[in-house]
């Protein structure tokens, strides 16, 4: 609570920060947040694949910072996706998938949370039920998983390329079933945590050195997640692409 408290007098010591908190639906602190910090990076971007869209947060921020921008969104929960599709119905640019992101394609057990942005297709770990007690599960369900690479083989996508992934400690597999998307590229941003907080996620330190080995760098952190000690358990990370 009082990082949330923090984060919105922090969002509203400037009139971009209380426009927003006022006007965009829907709205969350942390997307707000990162979307301005990687614009810092890339004043203009041309296409952004949103992986883990939720009710369209994240695509909502980049709505208003890019209004020209293509965005592709991938939201496993039919019924949160349902949920984006109405939150941004009337942007021409926006297209949501209701499917989760992996290294197959088929259909996948997903673990439903009582929030619904810590569902995952990965299981709550000791750590996490540790760190955040209210984060509950409530069902699985199984929804269609596919790759980035066949989602969008034959595509045209406009540069710069942003791909953002929060999966909930499945980022990886995300990653490894988007080879060929990788190359078309500029910057990532993901989720990652230092210690598992889902049972099999591959952690910041792995992911790093995937990344390097397909051209990328780490860049910064543009963002935190603590535990209720104030321990760091999660970080969002801005990796760009090492140019020649």
């Amino acid at each position: 609570m009082i990082d949330k408290i923090t984060g919105l007098i922090s969002v509203a010591r400037d009139w971009d920060g209380i426009f927003a908190l006022l006007k965009w639906i829907p709205y969350s602190i942390t997307s707000y947040r990162m979307v301005a910090r990687v614009k810092k990076v890339f004043p203009e971007l041309g296409t952004i694949i949103d992986g883990g869209a939720n009710i369209g947060q994240f695509a909502r921020a980049v709505i208003e910072n890019y209004p020209s921008a293509r965005i592709v969104s991938f939201e496993p929960l039919p019924d949160i996706a349902e949920k984006y599709r109405a939150n941004l119905r009337d942007e021409k640019t926006v297209e949501v998938i209701a499917a989760a992101l992996g290294n197959r394609r088929g259909h996948i057990t997903f673990h439903r949370n009582v929030h619904s942005h810590s569902s995952s297709a990965l299981a709550l770990a000791d750590r996490h039920k540790n760190a955040f007690p209210d984060a509950v599960q409530l069902e699985d369900l199984e929804v269609p998983i596919v790759t980035l690479d066949q989602a969008l083989r034959g595509q045209r996508m406009k540069g710069p390329v942003l791909l953002k992934l929060d999966l909930q400690g499945y980022e990886m597999e995300a990653l490894k079933g988007a080879r060929n998307t990788l190359k078309h590229v500029d910057a990532i941003l993901l989720e990652t945590a230092f210690d598992p907080l889902y049972e099999n996620e591959v952690v910041f330190s792995d992911i790093d050195l995937y990344l390097r080995k397909k051209g990328f760098y780490f860049s910064r952190a543009l963002d935190f997640m603590k535990d209720r000690k104030g321990d760091i358990v999660q970080m969002d990370a801005l990796f760009l692409r090492r140019r020649k």
